[in-house]
């Protein structure tokens, strides 16, 4: 997941891009990272709060998908 967002950061800051600076590519994996921190900081949170309770969150999940 980070690692297309850095290569294409290291390539827009190059004095020589390997490959033409694409700001939709760095955008993409930007919103990408940030979607996977945010998950790391919901899931941090949900177990400190909820314990053990929390293993139990995607189960939920899956049975409300697949519900409706």
């Amino acid at each position: 997941m980070s690692t297309p967002f850095v290569l294409a950061l290291i390539d827009s800051t190059s004095k020589r891009p390997l490959l033409p600076v694409d700001a939709a590519r760095l955008k993409r994996s930007l919103q990408l990272l940030l979607g996977f921190l945010l998950g790391c900081v919901v899931a941090a949170a949900a177990v400190s709060t909820l314990g053990d309770w929390t293993w139990f969150l995607p189960l939920l999940l899956a049975g409300v998908a697949i519900a409706v």
